[in-house]
């Protein structure tokens, strides 16, 4: 998750996550150490609302302790949103044509 304000977390106690669970949530992301960009975004609270405001309703009940660990749903509910995107995008464009097989 992208968080604001900007924090660095490198442990995971109590006082961590409490900053984080107060954190206002702008978008949802994976982490990478090795990388030089370290968060990819994948869902921007600007950019897609309507997934945002689901993955917020997700991370309430974790807060509540209605479930443990949404964090495999997020992930599937971002890459479901994305491929969904992506297709509507390509038949929007008439893609694949006769001219072309590729769209960047």
């Amino acid at each position: 998750e992208a968080v604001a304000p900007h924090f660095t977390f490198a442990s995971d106690d109590f006082q961590t996550r409490d900053v984080i669970n107060k954190s206002q949530l702008i978008g949802y992301g994976v982490w990478n150490p090795q990388s030089m960009y370290r968060v990819r975004i994948l869902a921007h609270e600007t950019t897609h609302p309507n997934l945002a405001k689901e993955i917020r309703q997700l991370r309430k009940q974790v807060q509540r302790g209605e479930t443990e660990d949404v964090d495999d749903i997020i992930l599937r509910l971002i890459l479901r949103r994305k491929v969904s995107d992506a297709i509507l995008t390509r038949l929007a464009l008439d893609l694949p044509a006769d001219d072309t097989n590729t769209y960047r």
